[in-house]
């Protein structure tokens, strides 16, 4: 009894972790535009659809469940782990909170969250192999950039428009949230790979 409300707790608070950081990196990102003059509830409405994170069901009259199912729960893990690392700076090579490039980036994520299923590739073409391929994105698939045949750039879906990833150019480098729609991004995306939980 006392382990499952420890479980619950930490699924809790994972959960509204990611709310409030996705809340925080959403806004920030779009400046404000498509939350200014919303209500409370609008944002959470726009924040759930937005990043496709549901945490249970839910209706009128009851508040969010979460989900503890272990897959549900590994998912839920993963894109924290990922979140906290915004704002680590670009380094080559670089596999710690010091610096990160890209594929150092999702295999020091990948290593922290999903520990059993290790180890993990430590390449852009490491990663274009791992899991299976996907035809649709889900928060937490593994993308993979293409470039001229050339895998060159991997992140993590946050959802099936935005992304979390170690950028080592443009004006914003290190770990940052960028969108799918993006012309750069969404020219080049050449796989969506998923790891089974």
């Amino acid at each position: 009894m006392i382990k499952a409300r420890a479980r619950i707790r930490a699924a809790l608070f994972l959960a509204a972790s990611v709310f409030f950081i996705l809340g925080d990196s959403l806004f920030a990102q779009n400046q404000g535009r498509a939350y200014m003059g919303s209500s409370p509830v609008d944002v959470d409405q726009k924040l759930l659809s937005q990043f496709d994170l549901a945490l249970g069901e839910r209706d009128a009259a009851s508040p969010w469940v979460p989900n503890l199912e272990p897959g549900h729960m590994a998912g839920i893990v993963l894109i924290a782990e990922a979140l906290s690392w915004q704002g680590v700076p670009y380094r080559l090579g670089g596999q710690s909170r010091e610096g990160v490039d890209c594929s150092g980036f999702v295999g020091s994520v990948l290593d922290a969250a999903l520990p059993a299923l290790g180890p993990f590739p430590r390449t852009s073409e490491g990663f274009a192999a791992l899991g299976k391929s996907q035809s649709g994105i889900e928060p937490g698939d593994i993308l993979v950039f293409v470039e001229a045949g050339t895998v060159f750039h991997v992140g993590i879906a946050l959802s099936e428009h935005s992304f979390i990833h170690s950028a080592s150019q443009g004006p914003r480098r290190g770990v940052i949230i960028s969108g799918l729609n993006e012309a750069y991004w969404a020219r080049r995306l050449g796989d969506i790979r998923r790891i089974e939980y």
